[in-house]
This record gives structure tokens, C-alpha cells and sequence, in this order.
């Protein structure tokens, strides 16, 4: 009897756990998404959701932020002319104090359309809450090879105050690349394990 009575009071605590549709994006931008991530952009201390679009004519990214009055509305759109190169927005990227300068930026992976080749860089919001004038795109980074990088984490992976970039890399020199922060938004490579494989 007692198993039962806890059995009874499991399924009401999953019951209680299902999820409720809040809000949609009713001026989300009629492309499918490759990517969505949350954090606080502008640094205001709201966080927002990033949400990328994926067509190859049609790349860009959109910022929404959550209103008192409830919901969530469009407050920033970054067009893929203001990025150099005009690259093809690539699947992967993070957001956070990269730099370690109290600001939010965006690393993200992109591939140059003409060449081929594989960048990547990070934006940043250098003031609270100054839409539409907040996204700066920084210098890109060029990552040896033509294959995808994909960022695989963020962080102080040695313990020297100094952010590092993890990512994998996939084409004829397939490894993992660190990127080490050497100042605002400034990285340098530090470490490439090259993967050979035995087939």
C-alpha cells in the first residue's frame, strides 16, 4: 500500500511539471531557425532570446526582449550586410563575457561565401540598454582549413583569468582548437590537437 501511495504521488509531481505555452514571436521573421540562445545582450539586466534565421539570402540575426507588460518583443535586428565578408551564418554560436570586460558579447562561427574559408568572431553590446546602436561586430579570427569550426564551450579552462574558446574542427586537419582571450576581443590560438584516424 504504501509503494502505491508513493507511486500515486510521483505521477503527480510529473503532472505537475508540464510546460505552458507563454508567448510567441507573432513578428518572427518567416525563415526557419538555425539557433537560438538566451542571455543578457544589452546589459540591462534582462535577459533576451537570440534567434537566428537560416536562408542563404536571408541570414540574420534578431534580438527579442521580455516587456513588463508581458511578452516578448523585437528589439534588434543584426542584417548580414554589417558583418565583414559577407559570410554564411554558420550553426554555432554562445553568448557571454568572453573578453572579461562586465559586457555581453556573441561568439559565433561563420563561413566566407566566396572562399570558403572558416572565421570566427565575437560581437558586443558596449552600452546598457541602447538599441538599435548596441551590436559592434569585432575582427574575425581565421581558423586554418575550410572545414566547420563548432564551438564547443567557453571558459577558464586553465585557471588564468583569461577566458579560452574550445572548438572542433572538421575537414583535411580535423582537431580542436583553443582560443585564449588576450584582451577586448582579442584571442589567440594556443593549443591544435589534429585527430588521425585509423580507417
Amino acid at each position: 500500500m504504501k509503494k502505491i501511495i508513493l507511486l500515486f504521488l510521483f505521477v503527480l509531481t510529473l503532472n505537475s511539471m508540464d510546460f505552458v505555452l507563454i508567448d510567441t514571436f507573432n513578428d518572427a521573421p518567416n525563415h526557419p531557425g538555425v539557433a537560438i540562445k538566451c542571455g543578457d545582450l544589452d546589459n540591462d539586466g534582462n535577459r533576451e532570446i537570440i534567434f537566428v534565421s537560416d536562408s542563404i539570402f536571408y541570414k540574420r540575426i534578431f534580438v527579442y526582449e521580455h516587456s513588463p507588460a508581458g511578452g516578448f518583443y523585437h528589439v534588434h535586428t543584426v542584417p548580414v550586410e554589417s558583418i565583414p565578408e559577407w559570410p554564411y551564418l554558420d550553426l554555432e554560436f554562445g553568448m557571454g563575457d568572453f573578453d572579461n570586460d562586465g559586457k555581453s558579447d556573441i561568439f559565433q562561427t561563420f563561413v566566407n561565401g566566396i572562399s570558403m574559408m572558416e572565421h570566427f568572431q565575437v560581437v558586443e553590446s558596449p552600452f546598457i540598454n541602447s538599441y538599435p546602436n548596441t551590436i559592434i561586430w569585432k575582427d574575425s579570427i581565421y581558423i586554418n582549413g575550410n572545414g566547420p569550426g563548432n564551438c564547443i564551450w567557453v571558459g577558464d579552462f586553465d585557471h588564468d583569468s583569461k577566458n579560452e574558446i574550445v572548438m572542433y574542427k572538421q575537414d583535411d586537419e580535423s582537431g580542436v582548437l583553443i582560443y585564449e582571450n588576450q584582451g577586448d576581443n582579442f584571442y589567440t590560438l594556443k593549443f591544435f590537437k589534429k585527430y588521425t584516424y585509423g580507417f
